[in-house]
């Protein structure tokens, strides 16, 4: 089936062979884990909150001249903005998916929870298989395609008769 879906995009226009250029983020895809991605970036704000915590009860014992609140405070306010940053892009992520999911007829839910992986799995497979078919398609086409180019262009440019005075 995949051979005549290739056969046919080729002859509509050869250029529709390279849809899967497209595709090429899909394998990078295929490794991400929005499960983990989510468990990930939860523990890095748990972690936050903790040093957060030790600051706050640490702070009133330590020496005015030691910087240590000053360096943390500073540490704490770049890692709030980062992760306010990262988990607005999580939460886009997740709402591409969900877009994608419904777009192919998947369950939106499923794709973030269970199927994403599978989902780009699939496509990352399908993407390797069409490229390798339509590269040996193509390889095989191009020597009926040369001698037909050539066909042509013998029957448009005709060798020249010199006429002969008598």
């Amino acid at each position: 089936m995949l051979q005549y879906v290739i056969q046919f995009l080729a002859k509509k226009d050869i250029k529709l062979l390279k849809f899967y250029e497209e595709l090429q983020s899909v394998h990078a895809a295929a490794r991400v884990d929005p499960s983990k991605l989510k468990q990930d970036l939860a523990a890095l704000k748990h972690g936050i909150k903790r040093i957060e915590k030790f600051r706050n009860t640490t702070t009133p014992r330590i020496n005015t001249e030691d910087r240590f609140n000053i360096v943390i405070s500073s540490f704490l306010a770049d890692a709030e903005y980062t992760m306010d940053k990262i988990q607005l892009q999580q939460v886009m992520m997740e709402d591409n998916l969900r877009k994608l999911a419904m777009c192919y007829g998947e369950d939106p839910t499923d794709m973030i929870d269970n199927a994403y992986d599978s989902f780009f799995n699939n496509v990352s497979d399908f993407v390797n298989q069409f490229t390798a078919n339509a590269k040996h398609i193509v390889v095989k086409q191009e020597p009926a395609k040369r001698h037909n180019e050539k066909q042509i262009e013998r029957t448009l440019v005709r060798p020249k008769h010199k006429h002969r005075h008598r």
